[in-house]
């Protein structure tokens, strides 16, 4: 890798950085402003990403949201990440297919009724990322009206995500696609929430996490890019499931 993820449990947040890009706005804008350049002008588009900070805070429980300016939004929303939110993290050992893994990874969340909320800019040389994920609340998600999502998860923004054990069993049954993006990768780490994907010389293992074993990964973050260290590491794993994957054709060629 040409750099190594942050070694710390912050949330890699920088006001003038991730929060500033389009790539991390996973809402759509108001019709007004929807159809305007990306780039960054100073009137409205600003307006709309304050709209969407106010709309993550919400998300993640804080209270007096309206009163907040923009550089207040970004420092309370780096604060209430690490707890409040459901933590994803990809590596590839390297960038091919990148976006139908993240894809797929999205849509597994939509699935268990969460939104990818803040995606942290990628490291490339291999590749890694690191998305943050809130409930999705609206009346419309697929796992309210599907019944995923309690009334009770609805309200209850303090949840521990990554420990639900609906949410977790949701993303168990809806694994897949996931796993099939992976068809092309020969090793690969992915975390999502409870659940430990490793991937190593196109042997592919699903564990299920502790909360020690979460915890552990929080603390030593370079873990989740080190396919052939992290289930020595963490210990007894439990297994979730196991699949054996063929490698391509071209594998020989690399």
């Amino acid at each position: 890798m040409s750099s190594n993820p942050s070694t710390n449990n912050s949330s890699g947040i920088d006001s003038g950085q991730d929060l500033n890009r389009p790539n991390i706005v996973p809402r759509a804008l108001p019709p007004a402003l929807g159809g305007r350049s990306e780039e960054r002008r100073g009137d409205g588009l600003d307006d709309a990403r304050s709209v969407w900070l106010r709309a993550v805070a919400v998300d993640l429980g804080v209270v007096g949201v309206s009163r907040m300016d923009r550089e207040q939004l970004l420092e309370t929303i780096r604060a209430e990440l690490p707890t409040k939110a459901f933590q994803v993290t990809i590596y590839l050992s390297d960038e091919l297919g990148h976006d139908a893994i993240e894809s797929a990874v999205v849509n597994l969340l939509e699935d268990a009724g969460l939104l990818a909320s803040i995606r942290e800019d990628p490291v490339i040389g291999s590749w890694f990322r690191r998305i943050w994920a809130t409930l999705d609340r609206s009346v419309h998600s697929r796992a309210v009206s599907e019944g995923v999502l309690t009334a009770a998860h609805v309200a209850d923004t303090r949840l521990v995500l990554a420990q639900d054990a609906t949410i977790t069993a949701t993303l168990l049954q809806n694994l897949g696609p996931v796993l099939a993006s992976l068809d092309s990768t020969k090793d690969a780490v992915l975390r999502i929430g409870a659940l430990l994907i490793v991937k190593v010389d196109w042997t592919v293992n699903v564990f299920q996490l502790t909360a020690a074993q979460q915890a552990r990964l929080d603390h030593q973050p370079k873990l989740a890019t080190s396919p052939q260290d992290i289930i020595e590491a963490l210990g007894p794993l439990e297994t979730a499931e196991t699949a054996r994957t063929s490698a391509p054709e071209i594998a020989g060629e690399r």
